[in-house]
This record gives structure tokens, sequence and C-alpha cells, in this order.
């Protein structure tokens, strides 16, 4: 069918029954139920097209329908643009979607949608929707101004690769409740929420993504599995990386700057850490807490409101390889019965002193060189313990300062290059 137009009635068009439907320049409009229903094997091919103001969705395949959309327009539909489920597979490619409930919608399982080189834009819930077990290959599109940009969850899956994610008032990638979701070189910038958003026993792996501008965090991750690698993710508005309870996160050669408050915060969650930078923060640049775990090696942590490294957890926390400079307060914090090991690393330049031990600290301090802090080099105050051995302290103001009295002092302190006696009490 070439250049027709529908308009009203239940549907526009339903093609049932291993039938097979061309519509190339038609106008389907003002539905009271569904655009097009593509049902029960049937196969549809839409192409220079405008389908809008449907009751339900503009294009729906079910039953095993196929269907293919290319170079057509859907607008104002209260559901979705393209909605595929039932077994069914769409491939949609250089369309725009304008102002539907959902851009495209892909659900349960056996259900499969490709879409590639689109623009969605104002959709009241989200351009991209994918549940139920459904299946998306994503490329190239452009989602901006809707409610979310891409969510995924209750089993869904997704592969999203080099969009444009921007300006949506909520999340820019949601992935929860079971969902998988792998994305690779996509920019996502100015959306209202979180950049990235992973929660409920999700797993998403991230590569060479662009996170910019986030209205909350870069990345938000709570009880959900987290891989990073070779991720930006700069001057967002809370914090650059969130992981709460239970979540499980790996990062590789990430990037985490100018967050507003801290650059990476962990509370009740683990992070494994090679190759992390985190410059700029307005509070702290990392600060785990909460029976929260670290492992961190070969990574730079710079230039923070306050303390580089704040440690206030009883678990793991493991600091090897690291350069710690230029905060505005300490370098490496210990309190609050925190047991640690920071070893082989640089702590210079720090306002405050390089590294501070208190409230019922126990940290291992080994093989380090701490130079040039603002008011010392290590700093030890009331219940402080630990112990700090072999390490190099050179050019601080005092090499080791104790706020207690020197009875009181259990933190082992021998074999460093500055002599322990030499210590100033305060």
């Amino acid at each position: 069918m070439r250049d027709c137009k529908m308009t009203g009635g239940r549907f526009g068009c339903v093609i049932a029954f291993q039938s097979e439907l061309e519509l190339y320049g038609c106008t389907l409009s003002e539905h009271h139920s569904h655009g097009i229903i593509v049902d029960r094997g049937s196969a549809v091919t839409i192409q220079n097209s405008t389908i809008g103001k449907s009751g339900g969705c503009g294009v729906l395949a079910q039953i095993r329908g196929n269907v293919i959309v290319r170079s057509s327009v859907l607008i104002d539909n209260p559901e979705a643009g393209v909605e595929v489920r039932g077994e069914s597979t769409g491939d949609v490619r250089f369309s725009q979607f304008l102002r539907n409930g959902q851009g495209m919608r892909v659900s349960d399982a056996q259900s499969e949608l490709r879409a590639e080189s689109n623009r969605i834009e104002s959709c009241e819930l989200s351009g991209i929707h994918v549940l139920d077990r459904g299946r998306l290959v994503a490329m190239r599109n452009e989602i901006t101004t809707s409610h979310g940009g891409v969510i995924v969850f209750d089993g869904g899956s997704a592969e999203l690769i080099e969009n444009v994610i921007r300006r949506n008032d909520g999340h820019g990638i949601e992935a929860r409740d079971g969902a998988t979701a792998r994305i690779t070189r996509n920019h996502l910038f100015r959306n209202s929420g979180n950049g990235i958003r992973s929660a409920g026993s999700a797993k998403l792996e991230a590569f060479a993504d662009n996170i910019a501008l986030s209205g909350s965090h870069g990345i938000y991750c709570s009880g959900a599995e987290l891989h990073l690698g070779e991720v930006a993710i700069t001057d967002s508005q809370e914090f650059g990386l969130l992981a709460v309870d239970g979540a499980e996160v790996d990062v590789r050669r990430v990037l985490i700057e100018a967050s507003a408050k801290t650059g990476v915060e962990v509370r009740g969650a683990s992070l494994a850490a090679d190759a992390l930078t985190v410059s700029g923060s307005g509070q702290h640049g990392i600060w785990i807490s909460r029976e929260g775990t670290l492992r961190m090696r070969d990574s730079e942590v710079s230039v923070s409101g306050l303390s580089a490294i704040r440690v206030e957890t009883e678990m793991s926390v493991s600091i090897t390889k690291c350069l710690i400079k230029e905060s505005d307060d300490f370098g490496v914090h210990f309190l609050k019965g925190s047991v640690a090991a920071l070893e082989a690393s640089l702590i210079l330049s720090n306002k405050l002193p390089g590294v501070c031990i208190e409230e019922g600290a126990n940290p291992q301090i080994s093989g380090n060189l701490i130079e040039g802090n603002g008011t010392g080099g290590v700093l030890i105050r009331q219940k402080g313990g630990g112990s700090i051995r072999y390490n190099v302290l050179r050019n601080n103001p005092a090499q080791f300062v104790a706020e207690l009295p020197e009875a009181e002092l259990h933190t082992v302190i021998e074999d460093n290059t500055s002599n322990p006696a030499n210590i100033h009490y305060y």
C-alpha cells in the first residue's frame, strides 16, 4: 500500500495469520486502540509513514509478529510508538518518536527489538522500555527530554552502543530487578536523575562511556553487580559513583572528576579499583563506610574539598601503590574502628596531615612516602592505634603529631626514616 490515509475506527490496520504487508508513505491517525497490529506470524514493513494519535500503540507486534520500520514518524501514541511482545521481533531504523508514552517497548521472553539511528524525544515514561525477559539492541539512537532514557527490568537484557542519551527528566539508563545490560561508547549527559542506575540484582557492564552533568549521581548501584572500564564520569551534582546495600563494583581505568559532593562513596558495598582517578571532588574523594570494603591499587585521588580518602569501616580495606595528594583536609583519614592497609603509596601536599588515625582505628601503614603535607606527616588522636613501619616521612612541619598524652599513645611507630622519639605531643 502506498500513499494511503487511514483515520478513525478501532484499529488502523490488523495483519494476522502469516500475512505480509508493506506500507509506504501512509498516514494512520486517531484510532481508538492501536494504529497497526501485526499478529500470529505476520510481517509488516513500514517506510516513510506517519502513525499517531492512536489510543494505544502506534505499532504492536504480538504472537510471533515481525515489524520493520524505516524513516517513519510515530507521534502522540499514549502507550508506545512501537511495542514488540509475544515471541515477536522488531527492527526500527532512521525514524522519529515524539510524545509517545514510551518510544519503544519490548517485553516477554523470545521477543527481540533492534533500534538503530532513531531520534526519541518527549516521551512520558521512557525512551525505550525493556521488561519481562525481552531483548534489546540499540545503536546510535538519540534519546532526549523523556522521563527516562532506557529502562531495563524484570529479567530483560539490553546492549546499548554509541547512543546519545541526554536531558531526560529521570535516569539516563536504569537496570534493575534481575536485568542485564552491556553499554559501550554511549554519551549520557544532563540527565536530571543518575546517569546510570543499577539496582535489585541487576548486572551491568559499561565500557568507554562518557557520563557528564548528571543531576544526581553519575552512577548509582544498589544490590547489583557493576563492571566499569575506561568510563569517564564528570561534573555530577552529587556523587560521581555511589555503591550501597551489597553492591559489587569493579572499576578499571575509570575517571571521576569534579563531583559536587563525594567522588566515590561505598556504603555497605564492595569496590575493587585499578587505575581509578578521582579528582576535584567538592567533599571527600573516596569515602568507605557502613561495612563497605575497598581494594584499590595503582590509582590517584587528588584535589578534594575534604579528605582524599575517608575510611570508617571495620571491613577489609587495602590501598596499594596509589597517589594521594592535594586535598584540603587529610590525605587518608582512618576512624571509627577501621582496619585497613595503606602500602607503597605516595601521600603528598595535603593541607592537613597526610594521614590521620583516631576513634579506635587500627591501620597498618607501611612502605609509603609521606611528604610535603601542611601540618604534619601523621596525626594520631585519641584511641588511635595500628602500626606505622618502614615509611619515609620528609618535608612535613612535623613528621609525627600526637594529640594525646604520651602515655596514651598505642600506635606502633618503628623503622621509619624519622625517629619515633621525635613525636610532637599536644
